[in-house]
C-alpha cells in the first residue's frame, strides 16, 4: 500500500489505516500508534481554526495519522476544507472512535458532533443536505447524548431547528428516573436556579431562550409520569421559577388529564 492508496483505503475499509503514516518518500511506515497519535494531536493543538491553507500544512506534515486526528481536524475546519476532503475522496462521513479524557472509555461519534462543536452552521447544513441518508442524525453517545442534545447544551437554536428538520428525535428517556427531555433539562441543575433574577435563569448552561424554544416547538406528553411520579408541570413547580412555571402551564395545563 502506498500513500496514494490510503484515501481509497479510508473509503472502503471497515478498519481505518491506523497502523501507518507516510514518510517523506510517500511510503506507509508502521508506527507505535500511541506515540504517533499523541505527537500528532499535540501538533494539531496549535491550529485554533483550520482553513484550506492550514489544512494543506497539516497534510504536508503528515499530522492526520488516523481517525482521531481527522475528527479533531473536522472540529475546527471550514466548508472549503470539507470540499477538499470530498475532492480527495477522504471519507469523513462515518463514525470515529473517540477516546475520552480518562483514556479508558472508547465510543464512536459521527462528524455531526464535530460540526456542532465547531460552531460552523454552514458546514453542518451542507453535510446534512448532501449526506443525510448516510449519516445517523440520532446517534447516541455517552448513553444519552445525541447531536440534538449537544446543540441544546450549546444553546444553538439554529442548529436545533436544522437537526429537527432532518429528523432528529427528542423522545428519549434519561436516567434511572426515566425523565423525558424537558424534565431532564429542568432537573440537570435544579439547585442552581437563580430564584431572585429570572433573566439569569440557566439549567446547567442551557439558557432560558433555548429552553423556551424546546417548550414551544417540541411536543411532550404532560400525562407522562416519570419514576419519581412527576409530570412536566410537577417538575416545573419544583424549580419555584415563576417564569418557567408560567411557560409550561400555559402550554400544558389544558392537556392534563390525570393529576397525581
Amino acid at each position: 500500500m502506498n500513500c496514494n492508496n490510503i484515501n481509497s483505503y479510508y473509503m472502503h475499509s471497515l478498519e481505518p489505516p491506523t497502523k501507518y503514516f507516510c514518510n517523506n518518500n510517500h511510503e506507509p511506515v508502521p508506527v507505535n500508534i500511541d506515540i504517533q497519535l499523541r505527537q500528532s494531536i499535540q501538533s494539531l493543538y496549535k491550529y485554533k481554526n483550520i482553513n484550506i491553507n492550514t489544512l494543506q500544512d497539516i497534510i504536508q506534515n503528515n499530522l492526520i495519522v488516523n481517525d482521531a486526528c481527522l475528527f479533531y481536524v473536522l472540529k475546527k475546519c471550514d466548508l472549503e476544507c470539507i470540499k477538499y476532503f470530498e475532492d480527495h475522496h477522504i471519507n469523513f462521513i462515518k463514525e470515529f472512535p473517540i477516546i475520552f479524557e480518562n483514556h479508558n472509555l472508547f465510543e464512536t461519534q459521527n462528524c455531526l458532533f464535530a460540526f456542532i462543536e465547531n460552531d460552523n452552521y454552514n458546514v453542518l447544513e451542507y453535510v446534512l443536505n448532501k449526506y443525510y441518508e448516510t449519516l445517523n442524525v440520532n446517534q447516541i453517545i455517552q448513553k444519552d447524548k445525541t447531536p440534538l442534545m449537544k446543540a441544546i447544551m450549546y444553546n444553538k437554536i439554529d442548529y436545533i431547528k436544522l437537526l429537527l428538520k432532518f429528523g432528529a428525535k427528542y423522545n428519549m428517556l434519561y436516567g434511572e428516573n426515566k425523565l423525558n427531555l424537558l424534565q431532564y433539562l429542568i432537573s440537570l441543575n435544579e439547585m442552581s436556579f437563580n430564584l431572585q433574577n429570572c433573566e439569569n435563569f440557566k439549567i446547567n448552561f442551557v439558557s432560558f431562550d433555548t429552553l423556551k424554544y424546546v417548550i414551544e416547538h417540541m411536543k411532550f406528553d404532560v400525562n407522562y409520569y416519570n419514576k419519581k411520579g412527576e409530570n412536566i408541570i410537577k417538575s416545573a413547580l419544583n424549580t419555584r421559577n415563576d417564569k418557567l412555571i408560567q411557560l409550561i402551564t400555559d402550554k400544558y395545563i389544558n392537556k392534563l388529564h390525570i393529576c397525581k
